[in-house]
Protein backbone atom coordinates (compact mmCIF):
# COMPACT_ATOMS: atom_id res chain seq x y z
CA UNK A 1 0.00 0.00 0.00
CA UNK A 2 1.60 3.10 -1.09
CA UNK A 3 0.46 6.47 0.09
CA UNK A 4 -1.94 7.91 -3.07
CA UNK A 5 -0.92 11.60 -2.03
CA UNK A 6 2.92 10.92 -3.02
CA UNK A 7 4.58 12.18 -6.19
CA UNK A 8 3.77 10.29 -9.16
CA UNK A 9 7.28 10.00 -9.99
CA UNK A 10 8.12 8.66 -6.35
CA UNK A 11 4.83 6.37 -6.49
CA UNK A 12 6.56 4.83 -9.81
CA UNK A 13 10.04 4.65 -7.90
CA UNK A 14 8.00 2.46 -5.21
CA UNK A 15 5.92 0.49 -7.42
CA UNK A 16 9.35 -0.91 -9.46
CA UNK A 17 11.03 -1.83 -6.01
CA UNK A 18 7.89 -3.26 -4.91
CA UNK A 19 8.15 -5.33 -8.25
CA UNK A 20 11.93 -6.18 -8.15
CA UNK A 21 11.90 -7.55 -4.61
CA UNK A 22 8.37 -9.38 -4.65
CA UNK A 23 7.44 -7.80 -1.71
CA UNK A 24 5.29 -5.80 -0.52
CA UNK A 25 6.14 -2.70 0.06
CA UNK A 26 3.79 -0.06 2.63
CA UNK A 27 4.64 3.66 2.28
CA UNK A 28 3.22 6.55 4.07
CA UNK A 29 4.12 9.96 5.19
CA UNK A 30 4.31 11.37 8.43
CA UNK A 31 5.71 12.63 11.51
CA UNK A 32 8.49 10.43 12.59
CA UNK A 33 8.40 12.30 16.14
CA UNK A 34 4.84 10.68 16.25
CA UNK A 35 5.82 7.18 14.68
CA UNK A 36 4.19 4.29 16.56
CA UNK A 37 6.65 1.54 17.97
CA UNK A 38 7.34 -1.15 16.09
CA UNK A 39 6.27 -4.69 18.41
CA UNK A 40 7.11 -6.92 15.90
CA UNK A 41 8.66 -7.92 12.23
CA UNK A 42 6.47 -8.27 9.22
CA UNK A 43 7.36 -9.61 5.97
CA UNK A 44 6.53 -6.24 4.45
CA UNK A 45 9.00 -2.86 3.61
CA UNK A 46 7.36 -0.41 5.56
CA UNK A 47 8.53 3.14 4.33
CA UNK A 48 7.99 6.04 6.60
CA UNK A 49 8.69 9.68 5.25
CA UNK A 50 8.81 12.74 7.55
CA UNK A 51 6.58 15.33 7.38
CA UNK A 52 6.91 18.60 9.67
CA UNK A 53 6.76 22.35 9.08
CA UNK A 54 10.04 23.98 10.09
CA UNK A 55 12.43 23.48 6.88
CA UNK A 56 16.43 22.93 7.41
CA UNK A 57 19.33 23.87 5.45
CA UNK A 58 21.35 20.42 5.13
CA UNK A 59 23.91 19.14 2.17
CA UNK A 60 24.04 15.64 0.26
CA UNK A 61 27.16 14.91 -1.25
CA UNK A 62 26.88 12.38 -4.60
CA UNK A 63 30.02 11.23 -6.09
CA UNK A 64 29.73 13.99 -8.78
CA UNK A 65 27.96 16.54 -7.34
CA UNK A 66 26.46 18.38 -3.35
CA UNK A 67 22.71 19.19 -3.04
CA UNK A 68 22.03 21.93 -1.35
CA UNK A 69 18.41 21.19 0.10
CA UNK A 70 15.74 23.10 2.48
CA UNK A 71 13.32 20.49 3.91
CA UNK A 72 12.31 19.67 6.62
CA UNK A 73 14.16 17.45 8.72
CA UNK A 74 14.02 14.52 11.55
CA UNK A 75 17.14 12.62 13.20
CA UNK A 76 16.23 9.30 14.52
CA UNK A 77 17.81 6.51 16.30
CA UNK A 78 17.12 3.61 14.14
CA UNK A 79 19.15 0.39 14.37
CA UNK A 80 21.01 0.85 10.77
CA UNK A 81 21.96 4.52 9.44
CA UNK A 82 21.59 4.75 5.66
CA UNK A 83 23.21 8.33 4.06
CA UNK A 84 26.15 9.43 2.32
CA UNK A 85 30.00 10.11 3.24
CA UNK A 86 31.52 13.49 4.12
CA UNK A 87 34.79 14.54 2.88
CA UNK A 88 36.54 13.42 6.54
CA UNK A 89 34.58 10.13 5.87
CA UNK A 90 31.75 10.68 8.57
CA UNK A 91 28.81 9.41 7.77
CA UNK A 92 25.61 11.85 7.49
CA UNK A 93 22.20 9.92 8.30
CA UNK A 94 19.29 9.87 5.49
CA UNK A 95 17.25 7.39 6.76
CA UNK A 96 17.54 4.68 9.15
CA UNK A 97 16.73 0.76 9.26
CA UNK A 98 15.16 -0.66 11.99
CA UNK A 99 13.62 -4.47 11.34
CA UNK A 100 11.63 -4.00 8.41
CA UNK A 101 10.99 -0.24 8.56
CA UNK A 102 12.65 2.55 6.28
CA UNK A 103 12.50 5.66 8.54
CA UNK A 104 13.17 8.44 5.88
CA UNK A 105 14.79 11.42 8.04
CA UNK A 106 13.57 14.55 5.56
CA UNK A 107 10.02 15.59 3.31
CA UNK A 108 11.67 12.80 -0.14
CA UNK A 109 8.04 13.95 -1.98
CA UNK A 110 8.83 17.55 -1.11
CA UNK A 111 11.91 16.81 -3.09
CA UNK A 112 9.95 15.40 -6.31
CA UNK A 113 7.60 18.13 -6.21
CA UNK A 114 9.36 20.49 -5.89
CA UNK A 115 13.00 20.34 -8.07
CA UNK A 116 14.25 23.57 -8.73
CA UNK A 117 14.27 24.35 -4.98
CA UNK A 118 17.70 22.01 -4.99
CA UNK A 119 20.85 24.06 -5.69
CA UNK A 120 23.11 21.46 -7.41
CA UNK A 121 26.93 21.68 -7.13
CA UNK A 122 29.11 19.83 -10.23
CA UNK A 123 32.36 18.48 -7.90
CA UNK A 124 34.07 16.75 -10.72
CA UNK A 125 33.83 19.30 -13.53
CA UNK A 126 30.77 17.03 -15.16
CA UNK A 127 27.32 18.13 -15.75
CA UNK A 128 25.77 15.40 -13.66
CA UNK A 129 22.64 14.13 -15.27
CA UNK A 130 19.22 12.98 -13.62
CA UNK A 131 17.12 14.31 -11.56
CA UNK A 132 18.13 15.33 -7.94
CA UNK A 133 15.02 13.96 -6.80
CA UNK A 134 15.47 10.07 -7.89
CA UNK A 135 19.46 10.59 -7.30
CA UNK A 136 18.82 10.75 -3.70
CA UNK A 137 15.64 8.21 -3.65
CA UNK A 138 18.19 5.86 -5.23
CA UNK A 139 21.18 6.71 -2.61
CA UNK A 140 18.71 5.47 0.18
CA UNK A 141 16.78 2.96 -1.31
CA UNK A 142 20.00 0.91 -3.07
CA UNK A 143 21.29 0.78 0.73
CA UNK A 144 18.09 0.59 2.86
CA UNK A 145 16.28 -1.74 0.87
CA UNK A 146 18.65 -5.31 0.82
CA UNK A 147 19.17 -4.37 4.92
CA UNK A 148 15.22 -4.64 5.52
CA UNK A 149 14.92 -7.11 2.63
CA UNK A 150 18.05 -9.51 4.34
CA UNK A 151 15.91 -8.81 7.89
CA UNK A 152 13.34 -10.09 6.72
CA UNK A 153 14.33 -13.21 5.17
CA UNK A 154 16.53 -13.68 7.93
CA UNK A 155 13.37 -14.15 10.66
CA UNK A 156 11.65 -16.97 11.57
CA UNK A 157 8.00 -17.02 11.06
CA UNK A 158 7.76 -20.20 13.30
CA UNK A 159 7.23 -18.51 16.63
CA UNK A 160 4.39 -16.27 14.54
CA UNK A 161 2.75 -19.72 13.22
CA UNK A 162 2.87 -21.45 16.38
CA UNK A 163 1.07 -17.81 18.03
CA UNK A 164 -1.03 -17.18 14.86
CA UNK A 165 -2.21 -21.03 15.29
CA UNK A 166 -2.57 -20.75 19.48
CA UNK A 167 -4.56 -17.81 19.16
CA UNK A 168 -7.09 -18.62 16.66
CA UNK A 169 -7.54 -22.41 18.54
CA UNK A 170 -8.02 -20.43 21.70
CA UNK A 171 -10.33 -18.44 20.32
CA UNK A 172 -12.61 -21.32 18.86
CA UNK A 173 -12.08 -23.40 22.11
CA UNK A 174 -13.92 -19.99 23.58
CA UNK A 175 -16.56 -19.73 21.41
CA UNK A 176 -17.32 -23.62 21.65
CA UNK A 177 -17.29 -23.44 25.66
CA UNK A 178 -19.53 -20.38 25.48
CA UNK A 179 -21.91 -22.89 23.12
CA UNK A 180 -21.65 -25.60 25.55
CA UNK A 181 -22.60 -22.59 28.30
CA UNK A 182 -25.90 -21.92 26.47
CA UNK A 183 -26.58 -25.49 26.36
CA UNK A 184 -26.94 -25.72 29.86
CA UNK A 185 -28.63 -22.71 30.18
CA UNK A 186 -31.38 -23.92 27.90
CA UNK A 187 -31.82 -27.04 29.44
CA UNK A 188 -32.00 -25.04 33.11
CA UNK A 189 -34.47 -22.56 30.95
CA UNK A 190 -36.12 -25.89 29.36
CA UNK A 191 -36.32 -27.70 33.16
CA UNK A 192 -37.53 -24.20 34.58
CA UNK A 193 -40.30 -23.63 32.64
CA UNK A 194 -41.54 -27.52 32.55
CA UNK A 195 -42.04 -26.87 35.97
CA UNK A 196 -43.77 -23.53 35.68
CA UNK A 197 -46.39 -25.27 32.93
CA UNK A 198 -47.18 -27.95 35.61
CA UNK A 199 -47.71 -24.99 37.91
CA UNK A 200 -49.97 -23.15 35.57
CA UNK A 201 -51.92 -26.88 34.83
CA UNK A 202 -52.38 -27.35 38.28
CA UNK A 203 -53.35 -23.32 39.02
CA UNK A 204 -55.99 -24.00 36.16
CA UNK A 205 -57.33 -27.14 37.71
CA UNK A 206 -57.90 -25.10 41.18
CA UNK A 207 -59.46 -22.42 39.36
CA UNK A 208 -61.67 -24.94 37.55
CA UNK A 209 -62.84 -26.86 41.22
CA UNK A 210 -63.36 -23.38 42.01
CA UNK A 211 -65.73 -22.44 39.35
CA UNK A 212 -67.69 -25.90 39.38
CA UNK A 213 -68.33 -25.11 42.90
CA UNK A 214 -69.97 -21.79 42.24
CA UNK A 215 -71.78 -23.56 39.98
CA UNK A 216 -72.90 -25.99 41.82
CA UNK A 217 -74.12 -23.22 44.45
CA UNK A 218 -77.89 -23.09 44.09
CA UNK A 219 -78.96 -19.69 42.20
CA UNK A 220 -81.96 -18.80 44.28
CA UNK A 221 -79.99 -19.26 47.67
CA UNK A 222 -77.31 -16.78 46.19
CA UNK A 223 -80.46 -14.44 45.72
CA UNK A 224 -81.90 -14.71 49.27
CA UNK A 225 -78.44 -13.71 50.43
CA UNK A 226 -77.99 -10.76 48.65
CA UNK A 227 -81.76 -9.89 49.41
CA UNK A 228 -80.43 -10.33 52.87
CA UNK A 229 -77.47 -8.01 52.62
CA UNK A 230 -79.70 -5.34 50.56
CA UNK A 231 -81.60 -5.10 53.71
CA UNK A 232 -78.79 -4.81 56.14
CA UNK A 233 -77.78 -1.84 54.22
CA UNK A 234 -80.99 -0.22 53.87
CA UNK A 235 -81.11 -0.53 57.91
CA UNK A 236 -77.87 1.18 58.08
CA UNK A 237 -79.20 3.97 56.06
CA UNK A 238 -80.04 7.34 58.70
CA UNK A 239 -77.59 5.19 61.50
CA UNK A 240 -74.10 5.15 59.47
CA UNK A 241 -74.63 6.07 56.24
CA UNK A 242 -76.40 8.08 54.10
CA UNK A 243 -76.71 6.03 50.72
CA UNK A 244 -75.37 3.38 49.00
CA UNK A 245 -75.12 1.84 45.37
CA UNK A 246 -73.73 -0.67 43.07
CA UNK A 247 -71.11 1.11 39.97
CA UNK A 248 -68.76 -0.39 38.06
CA UNK A 249 -68.82 -3.60 40.04
CA UNK A 250 -68.30 -2.28 43.58
CA UNK A 251 -70.55 -1.43 46.19
CA UNK A 252 -70.34 2.87 46.78
CA UNK A 253 -71.30 4.31 50.05
CA UNK A 254 -71.70 7.78 51.84
CA UNK A 255 -71.46 7.66 55.28
CA UNK A 256 -72.93 10.09 57.86
CA UNK A 257 -70.41 12.81 59.19
CA UNK A 258 -67.81 11.01 60.97
CA UNK A 259 -66.80 12.20 64.32
CA UNK A 260 -63.96 11.13 66.46
CA UNK A 261 -63.72 12.37 70.14
CA UNK A 262 -60.08 12.06 71.09
CA UNK A 263 -58.64 13.20 74.45
CA UNK A 264 -61.51 15.19 75.56
CA UNK A 265 -61.60 17.05 71.77
CA UNK A 266 -64.50 15.95 69.35
CA UNK A 267 -62.79 16.08 65.65
CA UNK A 268 -65.55 16.00 62.93
CA UNK A 269 -64.44 15.01 59.45
CA UNK A 270 -67.43 15.20 57.30
CA UNK A 271 -68.55 12.34 55.41
CA UNK A 272 -66.87 9.92 53.62
CA UNK A 273 -67.86 7.71 50.31
CA UNK A 274 -66.43 4.22 50.98
CA UNK A 275 -65.82 1.69 47.68
CA UNK A 276 -65.86 -1.78 48.27
CA UNK A 277 -65.04 -4.08 45.51
CA UNK A 278 -68.04 -6.97 44.79
CA UNK A 279 -65.25 -9.27 43.27
CA UNK A 280 -61.65 -8.55 42.93
CA UNK A 281 -60.55 -5.11 43.85
CA UNK A 282 -59.30 -2.79 46.88
CA UNK A 283 -61.10 -0.79 49.45
CA UNK A 284 -61.02 2.71 48.11
CA UNK A 285 -62.34 5.94 50.56
CA UNK A 286 -62.52 9.59 49.69
CA UNK A 287 -63.83 12.38 51.87
CA UNK A 288 -66.25 14.94 50.74
CA UNK A 289 -66.42 17.79 52.80
CA UNK A 290 -62.92 19.09 52.33
CA UNK A 291 -61.65 18.38 55.98
CA UNK A 292 -58.27 17.81 55.02
CA UNK A 293 -54.45 18.00 56.19
CA UNK A 294 -52.20 18.08 53.70
CA UNK A 295 -54.24 16.47 51.39
CA UNK A 296 -55.08 13.42 53.86
CA UNK A 297 -58.79 13.17 54.60
CA UNK A 298 -58.48 10.86 57.96
CA UNK A 299 -55.50 9.83 60.17
CA UNK A 300 -55.29 6.64 58.92
CA UNK A 301 -56.47 7.39 54.78
CA UNK A 302 -53.49 8.13 52.50
CA UNK A 303 -54.22 10.93 50.43
CA UNK A 304 -54.61 8.59 47.70
CA UNK A 305 -57.51 6.99 49.34
CA UNK A 306 -55.82 3.76 50.47
CA UNK A 307 -56.65 2.68 54.40
CA UNK A 308 -54.49 1.31 56.89
CA UNK A 309 -56.62 -0.92 58.85
CA UNK A 310 -53.85 -1.99 61.14
CA UNK A 311 -54.79 -5.67 62.75
CA UNK A 312 -58.04 -5.21 61.25
CA UNK A 313 -57.08 -5.69 57.52
CA UNK A 314 -56.80 -9.34 57.25
CA UNK A 315 -60.81 -9.83 58.34
CA UNK A 316 -61.63 -6.99 55.95
CA UNK A 317 -60.47 -8.90 53.09
CA UNK A 318 -61.72 -12.49 54.38
CA UNK A 319 -65.15 -10.93 54.47
CA UNK A 320 -64.85 -9.33 51.04
CA UNK A 321 -63.12 -12.31 49.99
CA UNK A 322 -66.24 -14.44 51.12
CA UNK A 323 -68.80 -12.22 49.18
CA UNK A 324 -69.83 -10.84 52.77
CA UNK A 325 -69.64 -6.96 52.01
CA UNK A 326 -72.29 -5.92 54.60
CA UNK A 327 -70.00 -6.84 57.62
CA UNK A 328 -67.05 -5.59 56.05
CA UNK A 329 -68.69 -2.38 55.59
CA UNK A 330 -69.80 -2.34 59.75
CA UNK A 331 -65.77 -2.64 60.17
CA UNK A 332 -64.80 0.13 58.35
CA UNK A 333 -67.52 2.58 59.50
CA UNK A 334 -66.14 1.31 62.71
CA UNK A 335 -62.50 2.13 62.01
CA UNK A 336 -63.55 5.56 60.66
CA UNK A 337 -65.09 6.35 64.26
CA UNK A 338 -61.71 5.73 65.35
CA UNK A 339 -57.86 6.56 66.05
CA UNK A 340 -54.55 4.65 67.17
CA UNK A 341 -51.74 7.49 67.63
CA UNK A 342 -49.66 4.64 66.80
CA UNK A 343 -49.64 4.52 63.22
CA UNK A 344 -51.07 7.21 61.64
CA UNK A 345 -50.48 9.09 58.31
CA UNK A 346 -51.35 12.42 60.12
CA UNK A 347 -51.10 12.96 64.06
CA UNK A 348 -55.59 13.65 64.86
CA UNK A 349 -54.05 16.59 66.61
CA UNK A 350 -53.67 18.39 62.97
CA UNK A 351 -57.44 18.53 62.25
CA UNK A 352 -57.98 20.68 65.37
CA UNK A 353 -57.82 24.45 64.50
CA UNK A 354 -56.23 25.60 67.66
CA UNK A 355 -53.64 22.60 68.29
CA UNK A 356 -50.24 24.33 68.05
CA UNK A 357 -47.04 21.89 67.04
CA UNK A 358 -44.58 22.74 69.22
CA UNK A 359 -41.60 21.81 66.37
CA UNK A 360 -44.03 24.22 64.26
CA UNK A 361 -43.45 26.64 66.75
CA UNK A 362 -39.75 26.79 66.98
CA UNK A 363 -39.32 26.39 63.11
CA UNK A 364 -41.55 29.84 63.06
CA UNK A 365 -39.40 31.43 65.38
CA UNK A 366 -35.76 30.53 63.44
CA UNK A 367 -37.71 31.76 60.42
CA UNK A 368 -38.01 35.17 62.02
CA UNK A 369 -34.77 35.44 64.20
CA UNK A 370 -31.46 36.87 63.23
CA UNK A 371 -28.47 34.56 63.77
CA UNK A 372 -27.63 37.12 67.06
CA UNK A 373 -31.21 36.68 68.35
CA UNK A 374 -30.71 32.59 67.86
CA UNK A 375 -27.18 32.85 69.70
CA UNK A 376 -28.39 34.34 72.74
CA UNK A 377 -31.56 32.18 73.18
CA UNK A 378 -32.55 31.12 76.70
CA UNK A 379 -34.85 28.13 74.96
CA UNK A 380 -32.54 25.03 74.95
CA UNK A 381 -35.42 22.78 73.96
CA UNK A 382 -35.40 24.41 70.69
CA UNK A 383 -33.65 21.98 67.86
CA UNK A 384 -32.11 25.49 66.34
CA UNK A 385 -30.27 26.54 69.15
CA UNK A 386 -27.63 23.80 69.38
CA UNK A 387 -25.18 25.29 66.91
CA UNK A 388 -26.92 28.82 66.83
CA UNK A 389 -23.54 30.44 68.34
CA UNK A 390 -21.12 28.48 65.47
CA UNK A 391 -23.71 29.72 62.91
CA UNK A 392 -23.74 33.30 64.09
CA UNK A 393 -19.77 33.00 64.25
CA UNK A 394 -19.55 31.82 60.99
CA UNK A 395 -21.09 34.66 59.30
CA UNK A 396 -20.79 37.49 61.84
CA UNK A 397 -17.71 39.74 60.93
CA UNK A 398 -14.69 39.46 64.35
CA UNK A 399 -15.18 42.95 65.19
CA UNK A 400 -19.06 42.35 65.58
CA UNK A 401 -18.18 39.60 67.49
CA UNK A 402 -15.99 41.59 69.54
CA UNK A 403 -18.82 43.90 70.01
CA UNK A 404 -21.52 41.77 71.10
CA UNK A 405 -19.84 39.75 73.67
CA UNK A 406 -23.07 37.44 73.89
CA UNK A 407 -21.71 34.22 73.67
CA UNK A 408 -18.83 32.20 74.30
CA UNK A 409 -17.50 32.32 70.90
CA UNK A 410 -16.28 36.00 71.76
CA UNK A 411 -13.21 35.03 73.17
CA UNK A 412 -12.65 32.60 70.12
CA UNK A 413 -13.52 36.74 67.99
CA UNK A 414 -10.56 38.34 70.08
CA UNK A 415 -8.34 35.85 69.40
CA UNK A 416 -8.50 35.63 65.61
CA UNK A 417 -8.33 39.97 65.77
CA UNK A 418 -5.10 39.26 67.52
CA UNK A 419 -3.72 36.73 64.76
CA UNK A 420 -4.99 39.20 62.11
CA UNK A 421 -3.41 42.29 63.61
CA UNK A 422 -0.07 43.39 64.69
CA UNK A 423 0.25 44.59 68.55
CA UNK A 424 1.07 48.23 68.16
CA UNK A 425 -2.64 47.89 66.06
CA UNK A 426 -4.07 46.10 68.92
CA UNK A 427 -2.35 49.00 71.51
CA UNK A 428 -4.39 51.84 69.15
CA UNK A 429 -7.19 49.71 68.41
CA UNK A 430 -10.50 51.41 70.31
CA UNK A 431 -12.88 48.14 70.27
CA UNK A 432 -13.64 47.34 73.61
CA UNK A 433 -11.30 43.87 73.39
CA UNK A 434 -9.19 41.93 76.10
CA UNK A 435 -6.28 43.23 73.81
CA UNK A 436 -6.86 46.84 73.06
CA UNK A 437 -4.33 49.10 74.57
CA UNK A 438 -2.50 46.73 76.27
CA UNK A 439 1.34 48.21 76.20
CA UNK A 440 2.33 45.55 78.14
CA UNK A 441 1.77 42.85 75.52
CA UNK A 442 2.79 44.59 72.87
CA UNK A 443 6.30 45.32 74.56
CA UNK A 444 6.83 41.64 75.18
CA UNK A 445 5.77 40.62 71.90
CA UNK A 446 8.58 41.81 70.01
CA UNK A 447 11.05 42.63 73.34
CA UNK A 448 11.39 46.37 72.36
CA UNK A 449 12.98 45.87 69.14
CA UNK A 450 10.11 47.56 67.66
CA UNK A 451 9.79 50.95 69.98
CA UNK A 452 12.38 52.91 68.12
CA UNK A 453 9.65 53.81 65.35
CA UNK A 454 6.74 53.78 66.88
CA UNK A 455 4.43 56.56 66.59
CA UNK A 456 2.23 55.45 69.46
CA UNK A 457 3.69 58.73 72.08
CA UNK A 458 0.81 57.72 74.96
CA UNK A 459 2.44 54.24 75.24
CA UNK A 460 4.29 53.98 78.57
CA UNK A 461 7.88 51.78 77.47
CA UNK A 462 8.14 55.32 74.94
CA UNK A 463 10.69 56.91 75.98
CA UNK A 464 12.79 60.41 75.08
CA UNK A 465 15.45 58.16 73.87
CA UNK A 466 12.99 56.95 71.21
CA UNK A 467 11.65 60.00 70.53
CA UNK A 468 15.31 61.18 69.57
CA UNK A 469 15.46 58.33 67.31
CA UNK A 470 12.60 59.04 65.70
CA UNK A 471 13.40 62.56 64.94
CA UNK A 472 16.19 61.41 63.16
Amino acid sequence: MIDSAFHPGLVAVLEFEELRLGIPVEARSRSLGTLPIQVELRPVVELNVHTGTIPAEFPILLPDERLELKLPIWVSSDTMSIGFKDKLGRLCPLAGVTGNRINVYFDLDQLFRFPDSVHRKPTNGTTPTGLPANRVADLVLSQAIPLVVRNIRRHDWEQERQDYSRRKLAAREKMVSEWRKSVTQNEDSVQDKTWEIKRLVEKNEELRDRIRAHELLHRKRLERRAIEEHAGLLKLVGRGIRSFEVEEGNLRVTTNPVEIDFEGYLYEFGSFVVQLPLGEGRVVIHGLDGTKVDGYPHPHVSTDGTPCFGNISTTVAQLLGAGDQLQALTLVLEFLRSYSPENPFRRIEQWNPDWEDEDSRHDSCYDDASLSDCATCDDWDCPHRDGAESRCYEYTSVQDCIACAACSRHEDAEQACRDDHSAQECVVCTIDCTYAGDHDSCREGHGGEECVGCENANCPHFTEEDENENER
